[in-house]
């Protein structure tokens, strides 16, 4: 009987490792950062931005930041969709975060995949193998 409390124990401590493991790659998003004071001219090629007025924001790509103007097309409108373009003016601009939401959401995938083959690899580990007659 002690023998098979000690299993659940462990089990369970595991388990409790594997779901910590996935809540805090939750974190792992897009890196969205705030910019305080963006540089003029084009933003990276992959970088996404959020860009916040009166508590909302407009997710755009292929920015453009020029004297008081940001620009940028609506992230789900092709890039190179020049009536697609939006502006705004910078003094009616909250604040503005970059990110990169593509490389988040494969940071995350990879992390949860790893979390996953530790965690089978330590109930192997505890049991003395993964064989099943």
């Amino acid at each position: 009987m002690a023998l098979l409390s000690r299993v659940h124990s462990r089990t369970a401590g595991m388990l409790c490792g594997a779901m910590y493991c996935v809540v805090s790659v939750t974190g792992c998003g897009a890196g969205w950062r705030r910019v305080y004071h963006a540089s003029a001219g084009p933003a990276d090629g992959q970088q996404q931005a959020q860009v916040w007025q009166r508590g909302e924001y407009t997710r755009l790509h292929a920015v453009e930041i020029r004297d008081s103007v940001i620009s940028g097309v609506h992230f789900m409108s092709p890039t190179n969709c020049v009536s697609c373009r939006v502006l705004f003016p910078l003094a009616q601009v909250d604040s503005i975060r970059f990110g990169t939401p593509e490389q988040g959401f494969f940071r995350g995938v990879g992390l949860v995949f790893l979390a996953m083959l530790g965690l089978i690899a330590a109930i192997c580990g505890v049991g003395g193998g993964c064989y099943y007659d």
